[in-house]
């Protein structure tokens, strides 16, 4: 009697583990069909997205706003391009993954689906967010540059640099809200960057007014004589 219990004690666990397996074979070979087939789908869909943005010179349009300066910086070997079918690809992929996850029919597993459906939209959304918001700050920066170069302002390089920062943390701030990750930890952080860089900003005026408008008048200055000096050689 013992060595019965004994060996009910051990084998029926293993017993009942692969009787479970067996009866999830089905939904197991379901869930690895759909999950191959998603990533040929994803495949294709990749292929497509660099043929269409290659075609319309999406990686040009990516050099004139600085993208490609920035890639180079965090050594990315990749072109906007690819970049872009990669990500399509990933959130293809991560779909198709969602929906084939619920063929396994378990309750945790589809919870997890839904909550990594729900979570997709709002990683692009973040992700298209950031993009916008350093191609904007690229172009206002550069804008903000040329101007404080033409009024020959000493600190015009400086200055730029921090109108980008300032703007790329309020913009990775949103697609961090987005995400819904500690939205009011996310406000108040950025609620005081945004406060310190303005007082700097203020104090720094304060202090260096004088300077700063002597050197944006003598520039101002300096360029009319160049056009009466022109003038009258003419």
């Amino acid at each position: 009697m013992f060595e019965t219990l004994q060996d009910n004690v051990l084998t029926k666990p293993f017993y009942n583990a692969i009787v479970r397996l067996i009866e999830a074979a089905p939904d197991l070979a379901e869930f690895f069909i759909m999950l191959l087939i998603g990533a040929i789908i994803a495949w294709i869909v990749k292929k497509l997205i660099v043929i269409v943005f290659k075609f319309a010179k999406f990686d040009k349009y990516a050099y004139r706003v600085g993208v490609l300066s920035l890639m180079k910086r965090t050594a990315v070997q990749r072109s906007p391009s690819e970049i872009m079918g990669s990500l399509a690809f990933w959130v293809f992929f991560l779909a198709i993954f969602s929906v084939s996850i619920n063929a396994l029919g378990f309750e945790y597993t589809s919870n997890l689906a839904i909550q990594l459906i729900n979570f997709i939209p709002k990683l692009i959304i973040a992700l298209l967010i950031f993009a916008f918001g350093y191609i904007i700050s690229s172009f206002i920066s550069r804008t903000v540059l040329l101007a404080l170069i033409n009024a020959n302002f000493r600190m015009a390089p400086q200055f730029a640099a921090l109108l980008k920062i300032l703007m790329l943390i309020i913009f990775a701030a949103m697609s961090i809200e987005q995400l819904g990750i500690a939205p009011n930890v996310i406000i108040a952080t950025i609620s005081i960057v945004f406060g310190g860089f303005i007082l700097a900003l203020a104090i720094a005026f304060g202090l260096g007014g004088k300077e700063i408008a002597r050197e944006v008048l003598d520039g101002q200055l300096k360029r009319r004589k160049e056009e009466i000096d022109k003038e009258e050689k003419s």
